[in-house]
C-alpha cells in the first residue's frame, strides 16, 4: 500500500510540474501601446513634430471632415462597416495623432488599435470640438 501511495504522489508532482512548466512557456508578456491624452494647444505642438513616421488620422464621417479638418489628415470614418479593416492594414509601428469630433470615438478607436497591436497612439483629448475652442486652424 505504502508503494502505491508514492507511486500516485510521484505522478501527482509530475503532473503538476508539466502543468506549471507549460504555463509558464506559453504566457508571454504582451507589449502595451504608449496611448497619450493631450489637450488641443499639445496635440498641436504634437503634429508641429510630426514627422514621415507619424500619422494625423481624423475618424469623423467624411461630411464632418469635409466641414473642417486638420491640415494634412486622414480620414477613416469610425462609423463605416469596414472600419477595423481600414486600420489594419496601416503600419502598426508609426505614431498616430488621432481625433474626431468629442472624444467618444477615439476611446473606442483607441481599443480597437491596441487589440490590432499598433504601438503609439496620441489622442486629441476632446476632440475637434476643442480644438476649434482654441481658435486653432482647421482645413476645408
Amino acid at each position: 500500500m505504502l508503494k502505491f501511495t508514492k507511486v500516485i504522489m510521484l505522478g501527482i508532482i509530475m503532473f503538476i510540474a508539466a502543468c506549471a512548466d507549460k504555463t509558464a512557456r506559453t504566457t508571454v508578456p504582451e507589449k502595451t501601446p504608449e496611448i497619450s491624452m493631450l489637450t488641443a494647444v499639445n496635440f498641436r505642438e504634437a503634429i508641429k513634430k510630426n514627422d514621415a513616421n507619424s500619422v494625423l488620422l481624423d475618424i469623423r464621417t467624411p461630411e464632418e471632415y469635409s466641414q473642417g479638418h486638420i491640415k494634412g489628415s486622414r480620414n477613416i470614418d469610425f462609423y463605416s462597416a469596414d472600419f477595423k479593416d481600414q486600420l489594419s492594414v496601416l503600419d502598426k509601428s508609426k505614431t498616430y495623432l488621432i481625433y474626431c469630433r468629442s472624444g467618444n470615438r477615439t476611446r473606442a478607436a483607441t481599443a480597437i488599435m491596441r487589440e490590432l497591436g499598433f504601438n503609439k497612439i496620441i489622442v486629441l483629448e476632446n476632440g475637434i470640438i476643442d480644438w476649434s475652442g482654441n481658435n486653432l486652424p482647421l482645413e476645408k
